[in-house]
């Protein structure tokens, strides 16, 4: 059951980036952004599925929820988050590619140098991190464009709570 569950969590994420340092393009006067990505989260244990696309500006003039990536050197970023006040946030989940080249780079343990992080600050604070979950997973950069350029991809892993490792959730 435990493998038809993970199975089902497994994604996609297309990245269409405006610029390198992410956010969305557009303006607060209502245009869309230009970066896209749909991020699903599901909690292995109750089932309940979550999904997140990148929207429009809040009433704070923030994206949310909100995408910004980089690729560097060696590495290649993803982070989301969502509820940003300016203050602070609901949710983020930061992928950390250790390549900046298409491949496949795998997570799961606690020598992974590719990981993924998933942290919910309500009704309190709980960091999950694929680290600590002992599944193996996996991120595919399929193309890493230039400066401006998309990047494509996807990822599946089973992140658990830092603080409870048998406490775990597939993203």
């Amino acid at each position: 059951m435990r493998k038809k569950i993970i199975r089902v969590v497994c994604m996609l994420v297309v990245i269409g980036l405006a610029a390198c340092g992410g956010g969305g393009g557009g303006s607060s006067s209502g245009e869309s952004a230009t970066d896209t990505m749909t991020l699903t989260v599901t909690d292995l244990s109750t089932a309940v599925t979550t999904t997140y696309t990148e929207g429009g500006y809040n009433t704070y003039g923030y994206l949310d929820p909100n995408l910004s990536t980089y690729v560097t050197g060696s590495d290649t970023w993803v982070l989301l988050s969502t509820g940003s006040n300016g203050s602070a946030v609901d949710l983020s989940i930061n992928i950390v590619v250790r390549g900046n080249t298409p491949g496949s780079y795998p997570t799961g343990t606690t020598s992974s140098s590719t990981y993924i992080s998933y942290t919910s600050y309500t009704p309190s604070i709980q960091p999950y991190n694929s680290r600590y979950s002992s599944s193996t997973g996996t991120v595919t950069l399929s193309k890493v464009g230039n400066l401006g350029e998309t990047i494509t991809g996807s990822f599946y892993a089973v992140v658990a709570l830092m603080s409870s490792p048998s406490n775990k959730r597939g993203i």
